[in-house]
């Protein structure tokens, strides 16, 4: 239906001139806006582009102060027909659309057909409007890769894709290892037994180094619970976390970061700490947004099913934890 409505096809290939992008980042999500930082300041090779964006009020700043954009819009996170027709009318003379996500919903191609751009460089390769038919040719990239896809197909040269962190350089209690073990839902988080277990474990073959456990204001609690049930004068929660800068500065100040949350993952690889980052395995689909490849970077999977929704991010070895902090040698 939504195609039906919409959808509209396009000349394949870039149509030029690109003089004006948007970018559509409108659930806010902190580590989609870290893997594509590069973009903003690499796309600004184009002489006189003009960059838009399109988020929620929680990186309205990340995206002005740090990434230099010319217009930003916002939206709420029930993202209504009706917010995307005011911000549709707001927005002028776009061209090109990049949206930060995979397959395209009915407010997704509502939203583009009152743009109406000359490009969409989408990863569904089922929509008229995606003229680059980028799913097939990137299917095995990760975000970053296919950020870095864009600017070559936008005959951009010399590409630097190191990420833009920002960083406020607060005074955070310094912390060998970091552990968060908490996401965005509960059922994308470690359960409570999987968490103490792996923080006994690492006491136990780390006895002097200091553990901080990460959580953000809606997991503090349970943050405070998993403290308590460990009970050892070297873990501790991390406090004063209120926003991803405050997490951003911690990592910073840290040796050492073990995250469930794909946010944290992104920022800590952008910071190029040592990192064990946890991903659910689903089945043998391509995950694209694991972290970019580093020595510094050790992924271990949390092996399920290809049926998303029953996930499990408890199902690995806790011993896989340890071979990877012992494979990054003394911290």
């Amino acid at each position: 239906m939504s195609i039906f409505l919409f959808d509209k096809k396009l000349p394949l290939g870039i149509n030029k001139p690109v003089k004006h992008i948007l970018v559509i980042n409108w659930h806010g999500r902190i580590g989609d806006a870290i893997v594509s930082s590069f973009f903003f300041r690499e796309i600004r090779k184009i002489e006189n582009i003009i960059i838009s964006v399109i988020t929620n009020e929680s990186l309205k700043s990340l995206y002005i102060d740090f990434y230099n954009v010319d217009n930003i819009y916002t939206v709420s996170n029930k993202l209504s027909y009706y917010e995307l027709f005011k911000v549709s009318k707001e927005l002028k003379d776009v061209d090109t659309i990049i949206p930060l996500m995979g397959l395209l919903n009915m407010k997704n191609l509502f939203f583009i057909s009152r743009i109406n751009p000359k490009n969409l460089f989408s990863l569904d390769d089922k929509l008229g409007y995606s003229n680059m038919k980028m799913g097939k040719k990137t299917e095995k990239l990760l975000m970053h890769e296919i950020m870095h896809f864009i600017l070559e197909k936008l005959d951009i040269q010399d590409i630097d894709d190191r990420f833009i962190i920002p960083l406020m350089n607060k005074n955070f209690t310094h912390y060998d290892i970091l552990f968060n073990p908490f996401a965005s839902r509960l059922d994308k988080s470690f359960s409570r037994g999987k968490s103490i277990s792996i923080l006994e474990l690492i006491l136990n073959r780390y006895k002097n180094k200091t553990i901080g456990i990460l959580s953000s204001p809606d997991t503090k609690l349970l943050a405070l619970e998993l403290e308590k049930a460990i009970n050892s004068k070297n873990v501790s929660v991390v406090n004063k976390i209120d926003t991803f800068y405050d997490a951003i500065d911690i990592i910073r100040n840290s040796n050492m970061i073990i995250s469930i949350d794909t946010s944290l993952v992104h920022i800590a690889s952008g910071l190029d700490k040592k990192l064990i980052a946890v991903y659910y395995k689903q089945g043998k689909i391509f995950n694209t947004w694991l972290p970019k490849k580093s020595i510094n970077t050790k992924i271990i999977f949390s092996v399920g099913t290809e049926i998303y929704e029953k996930k499990n991010m408890n199902n690995f070895n806790n011993e896989d934890i340890i071979r990877a902090i012992d494979s990054f040698g003394e911290f």
